[in-house]
C-alpha cells in the first residue's frame, strides 16, 4: 500500500507540476501581452507629446499674430486721431483763410473808395491852383 500511495503522490505531484507549468506559461503569455500593450501606450503617450508640443507652438504663434495684430490696430487708431487732428487744422486754417480774404477784399474796397476820394481832392486842388 505505501508504494501505491507513493505512486498516488508521485501521480499528484506530476498533475500539480503540469498545472504549475501551465500557470507559469499563462504568466509569462499574459506578461508578454501586458508588456506589448505598454509599449503601445508609451507610442501613443509620445505621438500625443507631440501633438501637445504642436498645438504649444501654434498657441504660440497666434498669440504672436494677434500682439501683431493689436499693435496695428492701435497704430491706426493713433494715426486716425492725428489725421482727425489735422483735418481739423486745415478746416480752421481755411475758415481763417476765407476770413481773411474776407477782411482783405473790404480793405481794398476802403482803399478804392478812399483813393477815388484823395484824387478827386487832388483833381479839386490841382484845379484851384491853375485857375488861381
Amino acid at each position: 500500500m505505501v508504494a501505491s500511495e507513493v505512486k498516488n503522490l508521485a501521480t499528484q505531484t506530476a498533475k500539480a507540476t503540469e498545472e504549475i507549468a501551465a500557470q507559469v506559461q499563462a504568466i509569462q503569455q499574459s506578461t508578454g501581452r501586458a508588456a506589448g500593450e505598454i509599449g503601445e501606450i508609451a507610442q501613443v503617450i509620445d505621438q500625443l507629446s507631440q501633438i501637445s508640443g504642436a498645438i504649444a507652438a501654434a498657441v504660440t504663434e497666434q498669440e504672436a499674430a494677434t500682439s501683431e495684430i493689436s499693435r496695428a490696430v492701435n497704430e491706426a487708431a493713433t494715426g486716425t486721431t492725428e489725421l482727425r487732428h489735422n483735418i481739423e487744422t486745415v478746416s480752421s486754417t481755411a475758415q481763417k483763410s476765407d476770413m481773411t480774404a474776407g477782411t482783405m477784399s473790404s480793405a481794398v474796397d476802403l482803399l478804392q473808395q478812399r483813393f477815388g476820394q484823395m484824387k478827386n481832392r487832388v483833381e479839386d486842388f490841382l484845379s484851384r491852383v491853375r485857375a488861381g
